[in-house]
Parts: structure tokens; sequence; C-alpha cells
């Protein structure tokens, strides 16, 4: 990173950085799928900074060697990971009925519209409009038991959010 004022490299996977405009600490550590998961340290002090990423380092570890997602900031990833779950429970010959019309509104509604936000950011606003995305893409007005279904499955993968934060 060329803008880096320092970069100190703590493992393979974990680069401990400081951009030229802050004194803060901040961190990126490679997840097992390629992608970068930056952070920031919340710190001065290079030795907290380190034990900090360190901390986040070995959750991701702990995550992927129990078949966890590694990061739960984006939707699509808790999305994804509570989807997997219940289509493995159903061809197990386990779950309920309604696990199908989940997995099809999580595939179909929930993370083409939400999958790139952060869980965690989620608002009022952002639900209000994906109404307006859903009545778009459906061509009317959703019935009211859909919007429970989709109410239902949206906080499945919130649920899951919170267990796995």
């Amino acid at each position: 990173m060329t803008s880096d004022a320092a970069t100190i490299k703590v493992n393979e996977k974990l680069t401990l950085y400081r951009r030229a405009n802050s004194n803060r600490w901040q961190a990126r550590l490679l997840l097992e799928n390629g992608e970068w998961h930056r952070f920031s340290t919340k710190t001065t002090d290079l030795d907290t900074a380190k034990d900090f990423a360190l901390k986040q380092f070995y959750t991701a570890d702990f995550r992927k060697n129990n078949n966890l997602p590694e990061s739960t900031r984006k939707l699509r990833r808790v999305a994804l990971f509570t989807r997997n779950r219940m289509q493995e429970e159903l061809d197990a010959g386990g779950g309920k009925v309604v696990f199908v019309d989940y997995i099809s509104a999580i595939d179909r509604y929930l993370i083409p519209f939400f999958g790139n936000m952060d869980v965690a950011a989620i608002t009022v606003n952002d639900l209000k409009d994906f109404d307006k995305f859903r009545t778009k893409k459906m061509g009317r007005k959703a019935s009211h038991s859909t919007v429970n279904m989709h109410n239902s499955a949206l906080n499945r993968v919130f649920d899951e959010g919170l267990a796995r934060a």
C-alpha cells in the first residue's frame, strides 16, 4: 500500500499498518477465500494493536476450523451460511418445511438487495428500500404472507449473525 506511513508484517496472513493521515494502527487479515478483511485496531500503541489484531486472526482461524464464516460483516456471508445450514438440515431429513421458502427468499431477494451491506449497518430506510425493490422485482405489491416470510428469513439471517459475531 503506497499511502501507508508504516507497515509491519505480523505473520504471512496478518499485517499492521498506519495510514499517512492517522496515528491509529489498522490491520489487514488474509482470509481463507483469498479476500482481505480490513479493520481498525482503535489504538495508537503498537503492542496493543498487535494483541488486538492477533485476537482477530485467531478468531478467524477458529471460525474456519469450525466451518463458520470467517467474517460476518457483510450480509451476503451470513445469509449464505444461514442458507447452507438450513439446506443441510433439509438434506438430512430434518429441518422445517418453511426452510425451502426461506432459502428461496434469501437467494432471490435478500442477497441481491442486502448482500453488500454490513449486517450491523442496515437501517429502517434500507428496509423501506427493500420493499420497493421487492415490489419492482415481483411486478406487484407483495402479499402479507410473502412479506412475513421474507421478514422471517431476514430475522433468521440476523439471528445467525448475532450468534456468530
